[in-house]
């Protein structure tokens, strides 16, 4: 990701970091699409859904695109100097952070390994004397992801709605925050739109999108709390890794991908999954 791209275009292409930053989110960005084309025809390997999961998708991103609107601004305010203390001060909080977790997953598997060296596993087709013994495949409940649907249920609807891609509308609406911001982009450099830098219609187009994306966001929250909330009510079993759409949790996801975005567009520090 950025973490990478930008002190390789700085160290070895020796651009200025303000240079290497843009540089870097379009690599990333042209990086994103390619996993974006590859993932979404893909279903999950467990349960009759697509791969990727739509309603995170249309919270988080336009969460990060409120953060990189403000990231862009101040990669062009702020001196070259600070932009560069604070892409160290995160790739070195970055750096600390990975490498533990790479310590702790080594620590684990080499226990895994000395463990397994120790009581090497019995032959085949013998059980070992009080080993728990594999659970027959439950049968699907009447609200399990894999049940068959029940037409005429809120339930069958909620199912429905996993199974299938995402709603045109909901899609629509976020394809219009994205026009916004590039329509918005597009008349501030245009010389045929005439819009002075640093003139009042030149901050109304710089900051419009804000506005915009925090009004489809809220909607979408409001209504992804409801959905999740009748999933509760009605029992509906959630798969393991799916995230629980909290009043709470959605306002800390929120938070963390605007800052997120913020980082990607001032220092370029994203990862471009699909």
């Amino acid at each position: 990701g950025g973490g990478l791209f930008v002190p390789l275009y700085i160290l070895v292409a020796h651009y200025q970091p303000r240079h290497a930053v843009a540089l870097s989110t379009a690599t990333i960005f042209g990086g994103m699409i390619v996993n974006l084309c590859m993932n979404l025809p893909k279903r999950h390997p467990f349960l009759d859904r697509p791969l990727i999961d739509f309603t995170a998708a249309f919270i988080l991103e336009p969460s990060a695109l409120v953060g990189t609107v403000l990231g862009v601004l101040l990669n062009r305010i702020l001196p070259t100097l600070v932009t560069s203390l604070l892409l160290v001060l995160l790739l070195a909080y970055t750096t600390c952070k990975t490498t533990r977790k790479g310590q702790a997953a080594y620590r684990r598997e080499s226990h895994v390994r000395r463990t397994s060296t120790r009581d090497p596993p019995a032959a085949a087709g013998a059980v070992a004397l009080g080993a728990p013994t594999s659970p027959a495949p439950a049968t699907p409940g009447p609200f399990s992801p894999t049940a068959p649907l029940l037409p005429g249920t809120a339930h069958a609807t909620l199912l429905e709605r996993d199974r299938s891609s995402p709603e045109s509308r909901t899609l629509c609406l976020l394809l219009c925050v994205w026009g916004t911001v590039l329509l918005t982009n597009y008349l501030k450099q245009s010389p045929a739109a005439g819009v002075r830098c640093g003139s009042s219609l030149y901050w109304g187009l710089t900051l419009l999108p804000v506005p915009v994306t925090v009004v489809y966001l809220l909607g979408m929250i409001r209504w992804t709390l409801r959905e999740h909330e009748l999933k509760r009510r009605l029992g509906f079993e959630f798969a393991a890794g799916d995230l629980q759409w909290s009043e709470a949790a959605t306002a800390k996801y929120v938070l963390f991908m605007a800052v997120a975005g913020l980082s990607a567009g001032c220092l370029g520090i994203g990862g471009g999954g699909g």
